[in-house]
This record gives structure tokens, sequence and C-alpha cells, in this order.
């Protein structure tokens, strides 16, 4: 039995090989294209032809179906790429376009088209639990391995390792683009590394994808992210000289990397000087103690509210024992109200107030503050520890520090 699976696997595999190479005829790649899709049960009805780049869909054409016939046809250029036919609530059929732009195609019979011809065999015989199968798969892309579909082949058995890194026309595969982006979103320096070494950030997928993570990662209040963008800028956008974005973009990024430069762990920030409620200067000059918690708040902050006096409470029990200093910094111009709620939440450490005096410069801008409450934690050099932390993150590091130092 196995040997005569094994020959008709063979068999299978010459006479696809056979029919490659008697029907190559030089197709020369047209600007246009002249699809028929024969369909049954859907007279009427209207089909899309559609595309993707990276992770955008579009929407190319569009026609009714006429005597099982869904003809579409234009003459505007259409690169080579996989395309799927739907109806706009599931997909009916997948197409590869390089070579051939004017075949006849449905379900199961493909004319006129080596490619589709191709990946029809594939996804037919194709299932993925025997080695015949890989086999059978490797013969297909042999017949032709320069091919786009035997390229699209690879990759839909063998993921992203396979993909050729100049292929620009991967990004026209929906599935490497939801496996590679999967592998940018997962905030792991190492394995956004890996993507990008491999695909090159000057190549059209690496600046494709370079121009989206900086985006992505361009966002505030989150210190991990800041780690990333900054990487990213670092290591692949300035030493390749690139312009992904408008002029418009290109200073705006560049101003959210300084700034958040500033803040990543292990920076050194300059000493905050500013003014308390009896007109005196407060600094983090000279610390007394191994660890400087700096605070700014807003009265009117409903998260302030709630967590100030929760860490007022940590501060009045533990400063001494965790050997910790608070300098607070509220944002805001209504004196009085700072004023009665430090009073009343019992606030004890330097605590200042923009409205009272200017500080030794611009602690919003510096920091990148857009809310409150925003929260660093410093040691004796003024070098950042943690930022963006919770009461709870901040109390497990002073006790496991606690531990360490006994």
């Amino acid at each position: 039995m196995q040997r005569n699976s094994l020959n008709e696997l063979f068999r299978k595999i010459i006479l696809i090989l056979i029919i490659c190479i008697g029907t190559v005829t030089c197709f020369a790649q047209k600007k246009g294209y002249d699809i028929r899709v024969q369909v049954t049960q859907m007279e009427g009805e209207t089909l899309y032809f559609t595309g993707h780049y990276g992770d955008e869909q579009s929407y190319i054409d569009s026609c009714h179906v006429k005597k099982g016939i869904a003809r579409f046809k234009s003459g505007t250029l259409l690169p080579d790429g996989y395309y799927l036919i739907t109806d706009k609530r599931s997909y009916i059929l997948p197409i590869v376009v390089e070579q051939s732009r004017n075949f006849t195609i449905s379900s199961e019979t493909v004319s006129n088209s080596i490619e589709n011809q191709t990946y029809q065999n594939f996804n037919k015989h194709f299932i993925g639990s025997t080695q015949e199968d890989f086999i059978f798969a490797e013969a297909l892309c042999a017949a032709n391995p320069n091919a786009l579909v035997s390229k699209y082949i690879k990759f839909e058995i063998y993921g992203l390792d396979s993909c050729d890194a100049t292929e620009s026309r991967m990004l026209r595969h929906p599935v490497f683009a939801t496996e590679i982006y999967e592998k940018l979103v997962s905030a792991d320096i190492a394995t956004i590394d890996q993507v990008l070494d491999k695909f090159g950030a000057t190549s059209e997928i690496g600046k494709y994808y370079l121009a989206k993570m900086l985006k992505y990662y361009n966002m505030d209040n989150n210190a991990p992210f800041d780690d990333i963008l900054v990487h990213l800028y670092d290591k692949y956008y300035v030493p390749n000289n690139l312009q992904l974005y408008s002029d418009t973009y290109e200073r705006t990024l560049k101003r959210a990397v300084m700034r958040k430069r500033h803040t990543l762990i292990g920076a050194e920030i300059p000493h905050l000087e500013a003014t308390n409620a009896d007109g005196k200067r407060e600094t983090t000059d000279n610390p007394q103690h191994a660890y400087t918690v700096i605070w700014f708040w807003d009265p009117d902050c409903e998260d302030c509210q709630e967590e100030t006096p929760i860490l007022s409470k940590m501060y009045q029990e533990h400063s001494e024992d965790y050997d910790f200093e608070v300098f607070a910094h509220s944002l805001t111009a209504d004196i009085d109200r700072w004023k009665r709620l430090s009073k009343e939440w019992g606030l004890t450490w330097p605590n200042t107030c923009s409205e009272v005096g200017e500080s030794n410069y611009d602690f919003i801008d510096y920091f990148s503050i857009v809310t409150t409450p925003c929260c660093l934690l410093i040691d004796k050099d003024h070098k950042i520890i943690m930022r963006q932390f919770s009461l709870e993150q901040l109390e497990e590091f002073f006790q496991n520090n606690q531990q360490n130092n006994e």
C-alpha cells in the first residue's frame, strides 16, 4: 500500500511538472487584468476583488455574477501579489497574480494561469500531516523556484524564516502581514530586532513596518514603549538617514524621542527645584536619602486624590526604614485647593506648586507629562530607577531592596 501511495504521489508530481513545463508560454506582464471567476448559486450577487499591502486591505474592483461568471477587467496597473475574491462576508477564492493576467478560475479548475494552477494544486493536496505532503509541496515549488507562487507556498508551510528578505511582494500576502505584525507589537526588543534585522530597515518591507512601529510605540505614559521607541529610532531610523513621514511628523517624532530619552531607566535627570507654600525653595539637590520619589500631581485629578494620601501614609510610616524622600510638585493654578488638600492629607514631604513660583526648568516639557499622577523613582545620583509605577510596585521595590541590604 505504501509503495502504491508513493507511486501515485510521484505520478501526480510528474504530471504537474509536465503541465507546468508544457504550458509555460511567455506571458508578457501586462498592465491590466482580465480575470473570470466561475461561481455557482450566486447569480446576480456582487463579488469584490481585494488585495492587501501590509495590514491595509483595499477593494480593487467589483462586478455582478452573470451566467455563473464574475469578470474582473481593467487596464489599471495591478501589482504582482496575493488577492482574494470575496462577497464581503467571506472570501470565495484566493488568486496569485504574477505572469498571467488573463485567465479563468473556479474553486476546482484553472485555465491559462500556471501560478494559480500550482497554488490550487497545493491547496487541494497539501494537508501538512505527512512527509509526503512536504515532498509534494517542494516538488511544486521546484518546478519554478523563483516564481512568486512558490515563495508564497514556502511561506505558508515554513513561516517567516523561509521568506526572502528582499521579496517585497510578501507585503501583499495577508497572512504574512498578520505574522510579522504579531512579532513587532510584542514589546520585546529582541523579537523586534530579529524581524527588522532579517528584512533590513532600508528594504520595502523594513521601511513599511519601521514606519508603523515608530508610530505604534510613540505612546504617552507607557515606559516600556519609550525604551522601544528610542531604540528603534537610534538603531534603525537615524543611521539609515530615513525619512518616512511628512516634515511636520518628522519634527514631532524627533521631539518625542528627545523627551522620552530624558526619562529612560538609567537616565540621569537634572535636580528639581521649586517653591513651597511658605515661599521657600525645595530641591532634590544633595539628597539625604538613598531614593527620592518624584511625584507630579493635580488636586483635581481623581487618581491623585486616591493615591497621594496612600503615598503620604507610606512616607510617614516607612520613609526612614525604606530610606526614601518624596519631592512633590502640584501642576495646578488653584493654590487654595492645593493648600487645603495638602493640609487635609497631612503632607509633610517637600511639597511645591507650579503656581507659587517658577521651577528651575520646565518639568512638564522635560518629563513629557500629559496625565497625572506622573511619578519617577531616582537614586542619589539622580538616575531613574523606575517610572510610572503603581504604589504597590513602589513598596515591593522598597521591601525587596530592604531585604537585600539586611
